[in-house]
């Protein structure tokens, strides 16, 4: 089920006005509730985040998550940190990220 925020982000997106909002957007994802940030559009694309090919990658490798810190370089709008918070919540994450259109986002939990 989709939360109301969820939806009126997806609203927002679709009357051309997702771009003057930031917000911090609840999504189910693998049985978890995740937020993500949503800055202007960026993150956006997380809201529609599915169980995909990189999703069995972290599956086959689950037993290895959770055996230190998770270093995600490249870290784009968090897909990879929604996947594998998704997969262990307590699992320590260190995202980096040249681009600062990136870089701004706060972390989701």
């Amino acid at each position: 089920m989709r939360s109301p925020l969820d939806i009126f982000a997806r609203i927002l997106n679709r009357m051309g006005l997702l771009k003057h909002f930031n917000l911090r957007v609840p999504i189910n994802f693998n049985g978890q509730r995740i937020i993500v940030p949503v800055q202007g559009k960026e993150g956006f694309a997380n809201l529609y985040l599915g169980k995909d090919y990189d999703f069995a990658v972290y599956e086959f490798f689950k037993t290895d998550i959770g055996k230190g810190v998770f270093l995600d370089v490249g870290a784009n709008m968090g897909q990879t940190f929604v996947r594998v918070k998704s997969l262990d919540r307590q699992q320590p994450i260190v995202c980096v990220e040249p681009s600062p259109a990136c870089v701004e986002l706060p972390p989701g939990t």
